[in-house]
């Protein structure tokens, strides 16, 4: 009268409860990687965040140059009150220069470089410039924070601000 027999239960295969124990905890760790190391927020010296190998394929925006290759620096479009806790950071003595890659790079005057902890600009010693590329040697720099202002390359015009930290 009331429910069936004991036998019509529906078991689920083996493999199936494996898979659904198992999936859920294996892609939150791959969404966890992806956050700390995919977006740089884990970044230091030993591990850059982003590696650009070639300069034809590199998008708009700012790198260093290093003994280790180009890394891009982070777009802030925002000045902010202090250096953010996840700026790039790098080798002080790695560091050879400046690239600002952009459709119509601006003379290196109006991309300037400020070293934050003694709130002082930072002389650019050489420039090079191509038809979108500005290379910039600023010279050897002491450890600290360092704030990057850049034109904006786009109909609107102001600055885009980036922020990396030597060690």
């Amino acid at each position: 009268m009331g429910g069936g027999p004991k036998g019509n239960r529906v078991r689920r295969p083996c493999w199936e409860s494996l898979f659904a124990a198992v999936l859920p905890p294996a892609g939150l760790l791959v969404a966890l990687a992806f956050l700390l190391y995919g977006t740089g927020t884990m970044a230091d010296a030993d591990s850059p965040s982003v590696t650009v190998e070639q300069s034809h394929e590199m998008d708009r925006g700012a790198y260093l140059v290093t003994e280790q290759g180009t890394f891009e620096l982070f777009r802030w479009h925002l000045p902010l009150s202090e250096l953010p806790s996840d700026a790039p950071t790098h080798f002080a003595e790695q560091v050879h220069s400046v690239l600002v890659v952009s459709r119509n790079p601006a003379e290196a005057t109006a991309c300037r470089l400020y070293r934050l902890e003694v709130s002082a600009a930072v002389d650019w010693r050489r420039c090079e410039r191509d038809a979108n590329q500005l290379l910039l040697d600023p010279g050897p720099l002491p450890p600290g924070g360092y704030l990057l202002t850049v034109p904006t390359d786009d109909v609107f015009g102001g600055k885009t601000y980036y922020y990396f930290r030597l060690l």
